[in-house]
């Protein structure tokens, strides 16, 4: 039996359509930041997220964002505005 193996060229040489940050419910505002539940589409299945927007005028070339990724995790056992203050 012959295996596929999956490259970094290959990963780097593909094409990743995405869309638009839908949001898709209000969770909080608090002093700083409000936060949502967001989604996006990527290579055809909806990814959802947590999304925190700061409060304040926003920058003549908008907010910086940081994207994170990882596995499931319990929501008994995580806490996104606990996790990452820093």
């Amino acid at each position: 039996m012959k295996l596929n193996l999956l490259t970094i060229k290959q990963l780097k040489d593909k094409k990743y359509l995405g869309s638009e940050f839908k949001i898709e419910e209000k969770l909080e505002e608090k002093e700083k930041y409000i936060s949502y539940i967001a989604s996006y589409v990527s290579e055809g299945l909806v990814i959802y997220g947590f999304l925190t927007i700061p409060k304040g005028k926003i920058p003549k070339k908008g907010w910086p964002a940081i994207l994170f990724n990882h596995g499931f995790i319990p929501l008994k056992d995580f806490k996104t505005d606990k996790q990452y203050v820093r």
